[in-house]
């Protein structure tokens, strides 16, 4: 697994698994719903973001801008959601620890494992319209809410994560509802 400095500092970033029995009423700022994976053993559906560019706005090896900042709610509601260039450095600083965890999680299933981001990046005006805490490290360019299904639920990906979140650089793991 690739190490770099961006572990060491312990970047304050969150990474936020939503359990699929969220209340009606949450917050969910994510794309289509794909097919639920019951007939692999996992009861929970999950979803993928409609924009994946082979090299278009890569940020990383694996993720790119795109994928960071895309948000259907900022579509349906008319919101800029661009990421301004004084948050470029955070942004993928962020996407590099999301690297290092996707690298741990296929390390750990011994195959590789794809992580589908959920809500990276929010600008203020979006976050306010998610129902987002003033103060959100989304709108820091600090936080991601992802799943990897191919790993397991998101609470088996948080168990699997919180014996190295210093290693990884991971400030919080947070399971919302």
């Amino acid at each position: 697994m690739r190490t770099n400095a961006l572990i060491g500092a312990a970047i304050a970033a969150f990474f936020i698994f939503r359990s699929a029995y969220a209340q009606a009423a949450a917050v969910d700022d994510s794309d289509e719903q794909l097919p639920s994976l019951a007939e692999e053993g996992n009861a929970f559906p999950y979803t993928y973001p409609e924009v994946l560019c082979e090299g278009q706005n890569r940020m990383t090896k694996n993720f790119s801008l795109d994928e960071f900042t895309v948000s259907k709610t900022a579509e349906q509601r008319g919101i800029d959601n661009s990421l301004p260039p004084e948050l470029i450095p955070q942004a993928e600083a962020t996407l590099e620890m999301l690297e290092n965890i996707r690298s741990y999680l296929s390390e750990l299933a011994g195959k590789d494992i794809p992580i589908f981001i959920q809500s990276g990046y929010r600008s203020p005006e979006l976050n306010a319209a998610v129902g987002g805490a003033k103060n959100s490290d989304h709108v820091k360019a600090k936080a991601i809410d992802f799943r990897a299904p191919a790993f397991g639920t998101p609470i088996e990906i948080a168990q699997a994560l919180e014996p190295q979140i210093n290693f990884l650089g991971v400030a919080q793991l947070i399971n919302e509802y």
